[in-house]
């Protein structure tokens, strides 16, 4: 059985996507200069020579980043995969389940076009989860994988306080 994939999101440096995904029930992304991803080969190497396209004055060193998180969000996530988003806002963390496949999208908040819908599921204080979580989904990429404290996160989903949180002796 395949275990669930945990990814982290922001909704930019200013929160400024976080309407879009509530009112649209969204997560989404940048990169509107590479336009409509489902064009670009299914490839790192395509994903690569179009961020160098549409971003030629990036630095050669901050390109595979700058490829790898759309080529993430239109070909590693998969529909049931779960969400977590940290929110600036109101400093809750949201819980949800990707439900639909990539979307290019320019209505309704044109700076963040690619899009996958979501159902957001639960939401909790910070306080509910261990500081090395937070860390974590503190990411300073916009797009990102949990992968050391996901069990923190679908425990909490699962409506139950993680043991190995718990166990930690952290404040949980």
């Amino acid at each position: 059985m395949k275990e669930t994939a945990v990814w982290g999101i922001h909704a930019g440096r200013t929160s400024e996507a976080e309407n879009l995904f509530f009112k649209k029930n969204v997560i989404a992304i940048g990169w509107e200069q590479m336009g409509d991803l489902s064009k670009i080969k299914p490839n790192r190497e395509a994903f690569r020579n179009a961020a160098v396209e549409a971003y030629p004055d990036k630095k050669p060193g901050a390109i595979p980043n700058l490829a790898g998180q759309p080529f993430r969000f239109l070909h590693e996530m998969k529909i049931n995969d779960i969400v977590i988003y940290p929110s600036k806002m109101n400093r809750k963390v949201y819980i949800g389940k990707i439900v639909g496949d990539y979307i290019y999208n320019l209505s309704f908040e044109k700076s963040y076009p690619h899009r996958r819908t979501v159902k957001w599921i639960k939401s909790f204080p910070r306080a509910h989860f261990t500081q090395k979580a937070l860390y974590e989904i503190g990411s300073a990429i916009s797009l990102f994988q949990v992968k050391n404290y996901a069990y923190e996160f679908l425990d909490a989903l699962e409506g139950k306080q993680s043991q190995k949180a718990f166990g930690s002796g952290l404040p949980i």
